[in-house]
């Protein structure tokens, strides 16, 4: 009898366990449709989980997968930010960890509901303020009761430093159940002190432990990090300062791989197709049978396969497929001086492709020294590693550092020297794993000087082709088909984990665009009349599976503090019809201080608020500071865009000297930083035509007849060079105005000296 009930509870965990393993595989698939932006498959699968047996032993994954379906806009029914902050904090609630990564995000930008509290808390204490001088008079405020000025205060200290420390703590719990992302956050917060102090250390060795998990299994490809700067995209005629809501995105032009043919004559689209199935990127999912059917196709495509770069590109790309075992199987042969690379009997002969030898030196180099296909043979691997490196071929570079590192055998020397030079040099163009090994150096200094933040450095950068440049890959894509939101959102979470560049792509968009954020986003107060409209969260409640209250869920913390669910409706409440406050501008503006470092841009923007007040209170000083470090930054690529920043930052110098703001007024001031402006470009000033002779005027009237010639000789110069530069028709008919603009000034300058004279 009890063999028979002890079959039976094998029986049962039995089916349990087939059930779990399958929602886990189902799971997976879900977050795949999601990543790929496959809404319709995914919201299917979804939801019918939901309707099984699934939710009750995976409900914090599926809320999770839920929240994801929310944030990146698949959701037919709602796509609000703030209903997938509350998925978001209910999976956590129910133990998935990796929703705290998601909620962390949210915390830092300010998308958790603090920016409205903090908002109408401003409002109120500045209305008490005007009226009422005893702080700690016991008065109701406006639209809340029983709260005293200095409670109000209290509580606007509390949320102002809470977005830190709860971000912090979020990605430090998620980060002990081994969450990836949330482990690289960390990384660079302590990297660069966001949020927490500055520690090279821990953020050494949480780069450290995230190498060990990207990068040392023999089948983990690094995956393809594609950088777009929309810096670079903005590249306005007219001036930042006088033109705020006129200044335009250059929208991209899409590139349409999907529709390609595979007989196309066009190699070089074929080939972009294939790596984009390669490294799923580009909107399409990782394929590797699709990437090789059309490496094959490039690579069959002529017969002289020399005459083109990317017919042998692909040649190469297949014999890594067949190396890995890669949409194919698995299978490699040498024959004298020739690599069988596609199996099918077309094979390279190297003497015959001496312009392309470096990839061959390499992947022959491989197999020799793991013995693939051929018989082992380590000297010779090694010999065809040095070839190859000596055509600058990175992993050259990288295998044969690596192996001067290694032991002294009678194979080979250890030579810490030339491993340095040659990793170093894989390391400068690019390769992941010799960034990530010489971080691991610097790190132990046992064979190189010790250097915490070299180290940092180093293996910061190996990850910026780790799992996370998916987000910034399908943020570019995004950008590309004009879906400027889900790019921003992209952006807002790879810029979250370290890329600085992501950083400011996203306050761009959120600053250029005001559709980016939605009222509905933010609008806490309406969140429970969301939720009793959301399909899912209405089969939560019939299933009984809803044990807190919202606001105790996303609120906990302020509601004790604010002292009943009225107050805190009262203060989560929005102002619709803002215009120089926003959620957008704020995240905006969060983000330009983040990724000031990375251009002059951030800096100029950041003027601009300061100077307008829009989302920080008004401060011509600030404002002056910022443009000061805009001008005055040192760009190492000097290509039109720098310049244009640079000129537009003297220019704004230069104008809030004429007039006082933020310093005291001097004209020899602004005339030294418009010359500068002048000097670095032309196209910044023609919209400004009538501003500059208002502004010259000021200064003409100085009577200071050296400064008054040599603004109109650098004017005529000016003039010349614009006739100069610009041979279309259009373009000198746009000279005309800045032309008479120097005649009038000529002839005003005489006219003052004439006066002067008499």
């Amino acid at each position: 009898m009890i063999r028979n009930i002890l079959g039976k509870i094998a029986v049962i965990v039995c089916i349990i366990k087939i059930q779990l393993i399958n929602c886990l595989d189902v799971i997976k698939e879900i977050d795949e449709h999601i990543k790929y932006y496959e809404s319709s498959e995914a919201k299917e699968k979804l939801f019918e989980l939901f309707k099984n047996n699934c939710t009750q032993s995976n409900l914090g994954e599926l809320l999770n997968q839920y929240a994801n379906l929310i944030y990146f806009g698949q959701n037919d029914d709602n796509n609000s930010l703030k209903l997938s902050y509350y998925f978001y904090k209910l999976a956590a609630f129910y133990g998935q960890q990796d929703a705290l990564f998601m909620t962390s995000l949210f915390s830092n930008f300010r998308l958790d509901g603090s920016y409205n509290i903090l908002q109408n808390l401003d409002k109120l204490l500045e209305n008490a303020k005007n009226t009422i001088s005893d702080y700690n008079n016991q008065t109701s405020s406006e639209g809340l009761d029983n709260l005293s000025q200095i409670e109000l205060l209290s509580i606007y200290q509390y949320v102002s430093e809470k977005r830190n420390s709860s971000s912090v703590l979020d990605l430090y719990l998620s980060s002990q159940q081994q969450n990836f992302f949330s482990k690289l956050a960390l990384a660079h917060k302590y990297m660069h002190g966001r949020g927490v102090t500055i520690d090279c250390r821990t953020a050494s060795l949480y780069f450290k432990d995230l190498g060990k998990d990207q990068y040392l299994h023999s089948d983990q490809i690094p995956n393809l990090n594609k950088i777009m700067r929309l810096d670079l995209e903005i590249y306005s005629m007219t001036s930042n300062l006088f033109s705020f809501n006129s200044d335009k995105i250059k929208i991209l032009e899409t590139v349409k791989h999907i529709g390609l043919n595979y007989q196309s004559s066009n190699l070089r689209e074929l080939y972009n197709l294939a790596e984009s199935y390669f490294y799923g990127i580009n909107g399409l999912r990782r394929d590797y049978n699709k990437s090789f059917e059309i490496y094959q196709s490039i690579y069959n495509s002529k017969k002289n396969k020399s005459s083109n770069t990317d017919t042998f590109r692909a040649g190469s790309m297949l014999g890594y497929h067949y190396l890995r075992g890669y949409g194919v199987e698995k299978s490699l042969s040498d024959q004298g001086e020739t690599l069988s690379l596609n199996g099918l009997g077309n094979s390279l002969n190297i003497t015959q492709h001496m312009i392309f030898y470096f990839f061959f030196y390499f992947f022959k180099g491989f197999l020799y020294y793991n013995g693939y296909g051929v018989q082992k043979d380590q000297r010779k691997a090694i010999s065809l590693f040095k070839k190859s490196a000596g055509l600058k071929d990175i992993n050259g570079m990288y295998n044969y550092g690596v192996i001067h590192m290694l032991p002294t055998t009678d194979i080979h020397l250890r030579d810490k020297q030339i491993a340095h030079q040659y990793l170093n040099l894989a390391s400068e163009k690019g390769h992941s794993l010799a960034q990530y090994a010489l971080g691991l150096l610097y790190l132990d200094g046992v064979d190189f000087y010790q250097s915490c933040e070299l180290s940092t450095l180093l293996m910061s950068r190996s990850m910026s082709r780790s799992a996370s440049s998916h987000f910034q890959n399908s943020a570019n894509y995004q950008y590309q088909q004009n879906n400027y939101r889900q790019s921003h959102l992209n952006y807002l979470i790879s810029g979250y984990l370290g890329e600085d560049v992501s950083l400011q792509n996203a306050a761009i968009l959120a600053d250029k665009n005001s559709g980016i954020y939605t009222y509905s986003d933010i609008n806490y107060y309406d969140l429970q009349n969301e939720l009793k409209q959301d399909p899912i969260y209405k089969m939560l409640v019939e299933k009984k599976f809803i044990e807190i209250d919202l606001h105790e869920l996303l609120f906990e913390d302020i509601l004790q503090m604010v002292k009943n669910k009225t107050n805190l409706n009262n203060l989560l409440k929005i102002d619709k019809n803002s215009s120089k406050n926003s959620i957008g501008g704020y995240v905006s503006y969060l983000l330009l201080k983040t990724s000031v470092n990375q251009s002059g841009y951030s800096y100029l923007r950041l003027g601009d608020y300061f100077y307008y007040g829009i989302n920080v209170k008004q401060s011509y000083l600030k404002a002056y500071q910022y443009y000061k470090l805009a001008a005055e930054r040192k760009y190492l690529n000097t290509n039109n865009q720098f310049s244009y920043i640079q000129a537009q930052g003297y220019f704004n110098l230069a104008y809030m000297e004429q007039l006082g703001q933020g310093v005291p007024q001097n004209y020899q001031l602004a005339y030294q930083h418009l010359n500068q402006s002048l000097s670095l470009t032309n196209d910044n000033f023609l919209a400004n035509v009538l501003l500059r002779i208002n502004f010259l005027e000021d200064i003409l009237k100085l009577h200071d007849h050296d400064t008054q010639k040599k603004i109109v000789t650098q004017l005529q110069l000016f003039s010349k060079q614009l006739l100069n530069d610009y041979k279309s028709t259009f373009k000198v008919l746009s000279c005309i105005p800045f032309i008479l603009m120097i005649l009038y000034l000529y002839g005003k300058r005489l006219r003052i000296k004439h006066e002067h004279n008499v």
